[in-house]
């Protein structure tokens, strides 16, 4: 009767550890290119990957009937800008394989808000 128990705890303390280092994406900056065009620039941080490169994925207008997707590949440093077409100024990037997500809009940046 004690095992089962035991082993519940133990695996509740290994998950729980899991969670706490758990690599995840930050956006810090989403700015349009220009006042004309709807091109924009979006970037980020990866944090507490173990492994390099990290995928990120984004989504722009993700509410959207035509969100844009993009794949952005991360080096060991963490930090990454990529080029996005964005006609509402939204944005969400997630790591594959996470369930955590970082939302941005249009001309914001992390340290405003």
């Amino acid at each position: 009767m004690k095992t089962p128990t035991l082993a519940a705890i133990l695996a509740l303390s290994l998950s729980s550890i899991a969670l706490a280092d758990e690599a995840k994406v930050d956006l810090t900056s989403f700015v349009a290119a220009g006042s004309r065009t709807r091109a924009a620039e979006l970037c980020g941080k990866v944090t507490g990957a173990k492994t390099a490169p990290a995928y990120v994925r984004v989504v722009v207008e993700e509410k959207s009937n035509r969100p844009g997707v993009y794949n952005v590949l991360v080096g060991s440093d963490g930090a990454f800008c990529t080029t996005v077409v964005s006609y509402y100024g939204t944005a969400v990037a997630s790591l594959w394989g996470s369930q955590t997500e970082s939302t941005l809009s249009l001309g914001s940046s992390a340290e405003r808000q």
